[in-house]
């Protein structure tokens, strides 16, 4: 077997390269191409794509998120309002990975928000909401 001359220990693939440095180097001579190759494919097929990312993220197939959404009637789970054209994200425990619903963009950016910055910030940002001191422009109202 012909070894690369990059790296001795691993097989050769062509241009006297191992099949990683071969890859790399075909990727940067072909940039542009590929680029607009791949873009067309995933133009042609979103579906594909949309059920590729729900695996590889989320461990879930296209397939479960539609279960999901019709047990959230198509609604965001914490506000409740519908998808609106645009596809429901998938909420999860970025801990565990366990997928806890469906929420649309504001929802699960807000949520995102109080789960970095933790229970006790929630609990404050609460309290500030409720509270019925408030001000205007020129003074306490």
């Amino acid at each position: 077997m012909k070894t690369a001359g990059c790296h001795p220990d691993r097989p050769h693939k062509g241009k006297g390269l191992c099949s990683q440095c071969y890859n790399a180097f075909y990727w940067a001579a072909n940039r542009g191409r590929l680029r607009e190759v791949n873009a067309a494919w995933r133009r042609a097929h979103p579906e594909e794509r949309r059920g590729t990312q729900l695996k590889c993220k989320y461990g879930i197939t296209a397939e479960e998120w539609g279960v999901l959404s019709d047990l959230q009637g198509g609604k965001c789970a914490l506000c409740g309002y519908p998808e609106n054209g645009r596809l429901l994200g998938v909420d999860h425990d970025h801990k565990t990975g366990r997928v806890r619903g469906l929420l649309c963009r504001p929802c699960n950016g807000a949520l995102e928000r109080l789960e970095s910055n933790g229970p006790e910030w929630a609990a404050r940002a609460i309290d500030y909401l409720r509270s019925t001191f408030s001000y205007r422009l020129g003074g306490p109202a």
